[in-house]
């Protein structure tokens, strides 16, 4: 589904071990120096086929079909199932939808209105059950995806609120908005908040000066 190194890495052994080819998401793109330089990310992925949007990898009473989710990774896919649960449908969703919270996006790689878009994506399928790659099944898909939509629409007001009352930094944001988070969870919330500031910034909501950000006037 996507080539953060608890994921990819382990296509390897499985195909030294069935002969079966790698199949998946794109490796991750170059950055401007023609490196991969992110270190959450598996430089060395190398599949033997990449699939895009709509193209399929079958085998007997079975066909997987590629979805492109980016957002959580600029690279991920999630894989259609339609012959699972009785013909109702399946789809494995990686990283993009999980079972137990909503994604990580974290940038530059990670981006919040890619991820929107994708969740968005999801809502007109009819699939029965999704397989994340963390958590468990998910039986009721439509709601959990219409909660994380929610949610996301949610931390996004809280942030517009806040800069309107006054600018802040990103560690001001997150200690006002997470009370009574684990501290050591604070720098994965700080990537959650700059990917919707960044989002913000696109849309003329936000801007920043350094560290410092404020609402648009």
């Amino acid at each position: 589904t996507h080539t953060h190194r608890d994921h990819s890495p382990g296509s390897r052994p499985l195909a030294a071990a069935t002969g079966a080819p790698i199949v998946g998401c794109a490796p991750l793109a170059l950055d401007d120096a023609g490196i991969r330089s992110d270190a959450s990310f598996d430089r060395d992925y190398a599949p033997d086929r990449v699939l895009a949007e709509g193209e399929s990898v079958s085998g007997e009473g079975w066909t997987l079909t590629a979805l492109a989710t980016p957002g959580h990774t600029s690279n991920h896919l999630a894989f259609a199932l339609p012959e699972a649960q009785g013909g109702a449908g399946a789809l494995f969703t990686g990283d993009h939808v999980m079972g137990w919270s909503t994604s990580i996006v974290s940038p530059p790689d990670g981006d919040m209105a890619a991820y929107m878009a994708s969740l968005e994506k999801l809502m007109p399928r009819t699939d029965r059950i999704y397989y994340p790659a963390h958590g468990d099944p998910v039986e009721n898909p439509q709601r959990l995806v219409r909660g994380m939509l929610g949610h996301r629409k949610q931390r996004e007001g809280q942030i517009l609120r806040l800069l309107r009352s006054a600018p802040a930094t990103i560690p001001d944001m997150v200690a006002r908005m997470y009370v009574g988070l684990d501290p050591r969870l604070f720098p994965a919330a700080e990537r959650s908040v700059l990917a919707h500031l960044i989002d913000l910034r696109d849309r003329d909501l936000v801007t920043d000066d350094a560290a410092l950000w404020s609402a648009a006037a």
